[in-house]
């Protein structure tokens, strides 16, 4: 329900950009750079808000912290005369469904357990629905209320996700595993692994009274000893045991870049060719087949068949052909196809990028690893809102976003490619010491 509210409202902003952009003068920038800020900064925040959740005696009280207060800025920017309002009201609504979405995703690890890809699938194809459902909600609220009016009642339908949360089941000491044992809180801390060991009692502590008695607190001497924490802290995570996880991430930033700006600009490409507003539905409900499509059989085929990294390569290669045919052919019928292939491109891409990373991180390191692919993919969103605006508004077209956003796709083919070569070397328990 939270992908289909996130989802569901930058498709519903393609509708209503035309009359946002007169009323605030914004132009296809501005409107990137409020996108971007929604989908990106919850990502970016993806390690404070797992930390937080790992330590908040009420879990399910910091959910529904979050799923309150995304649509609460939302009805607050509908307010709003200035376009930097609107942006911040953005960016902390993102925030809010970070604070959902994560939580949901740690607890499903927990849960799910050799079963994840299935329900991670599952619980993912709420974007689709968020594709067709909002924007025809949106084409329908603008004619009788305007834009604003229908930003507020879009908002106000993000609220289905409190009373969902009610009904979650979730002690605030123990947190069932799927054996039916209780995890403690300082079980759950053990997901973020602690940057320094702390002793039992003060006389562990070894204390260097010569040093002390010469340097004292020096500057120096507290910078040194931050450096070692922080080095210590690196040499356990899983980039320095396993240096080619880094192209990973580097891929589904890649992705994360290309989906971006194609889920901003889909509608406002279709508006630019002049499509009927029946049309541009039929084009999200495209999209929103694929999506769905996608998420479902992602789940079930890399359960038992396929490994998520062969598909993912697959899946690169396919939208990159898509998206450049749609560019040079601007026909209604491709432009279904290609809203429909790349939809199951990124759909599919989008939940294999979290179980490649299952697949070759440690239990040990799953969740900091998780975390840390919400940061740089929340990176990408940002500036690919701003880059494929910026290339819309210089070249007056949209179809030079997507020329852009095609050779870009082109990296995440090529950069996955050491991960499926090389295997990930096993680490012995002296080098995680």
């Amino acid at each position: 329900m939270d992908c289909m509210a996130k989802v569901g409202l930058v498709k519903a902003m393609g509708v209503l950009f035309q009359d946002v952009s007169r009323d605030l003068q914004m132009d296809s920038t501005d409107f990137g750079i409020a996108l971007g800020l929604l989908l990106s900064v919850g990502s970016i925040a993806s390690p404070i808000v797992i930390a937080l959740y790992n330590r908040c005696p009420h879990p399910r009280l910091f959910m529904l912290l979050g799923a309150v207060m995304s649509p609460c800025c939302i009805i607050l920017a509908s307010f709003t005369n200035t376009k930097a309002v609107l942006q911040v009201g953005f960016t902390v609504s993102g925030l809010g469904h970070s604070m959902v979405r994560m939580p949901c995703l740690v607890a499903l690890n927990r849960l799910a357990g050799d079963n994840f890809n299935i329900f991670y699938s599952l619980a993912s194809c709420g974007h689709a629905l968020g594709m067709v459902f909002y924007p025809f909600m949106a084409e329908e609220l603008l004619t009788a209320y305007g834009w604003r009016g229908a930003l507020v009642i879009l908002a106000g339908l993000m609220f289905h996700e409190v009373p969902c949360l009610m009904t979650i089941q979730m002690p605030s000491k123990d947190i069932p595993s799927k054996d039916g044992e209780g995890l403690r809180d300082s079980d759950r801390d053990k997901l973020l692994a602690p940057l320094v060991e702390e002793p039992e009692n003060e006389s562990d502590i070894p204390i260097d009274k010569s040093r002390n008695a010469v340097h004292g607190h020096s500057p120096l001497s507290s910078i040194a000893d931050v450096t070692q924490i922080l080095l210590k802290w690196f040499r356990s995570t899983m980039i320095y045991l396993d240096p080619i996880s880094l192209f990973i991430f580097l891929s589904h930033t890649s992705m994360v870049f290309v989906y971006s700006g194609w889920l901003s600009f889909l509608v406002p490409h279709a508006l630019q060719r002049e499509l009927s507003s029946h049309n541009i539905i039929l084009l999200t409900f495209c999209a929103a087949v694929g999506s769905i499509s996608a998420r479902v059989s992602v789940g079930f085929l890399t359960h038992r068949l396929i490994r998520p990294i062969d598909m993912v390569l697959i899946l690169s290669i396919m939208n990159t052909v898509v998206m450049v045919t749609d560019v040079y052919i601007p026909n209604l019928i491709v432009m279904l196809i290609s809203s429909f292939c790349s939809s199951v491109s990124f759909a599919g891409r989008g939940t294999l990028g979290h179980l490649v990373i299952k697949a070759r991180v440690s239990a040990d390191h799953l969740a900091m690893s998780l975390a840390f692919l919400e940061v740089v993919a929340g990176s990408a969103v940002y500036f690919s809102g701003f880059i494929a605006g910026f290339t819309a508004d210089t070249f007056s077209s949209y179809d030079a976003s997507f020329k852009l956003l095609a050779i870009v796709d082109v990296f995440t083919f090529f950069l996955m490619l050491p991960v499926k070569i090389v295997k990930r070397r096993e680490t012995s328990s002296c080098e995680l010491k």
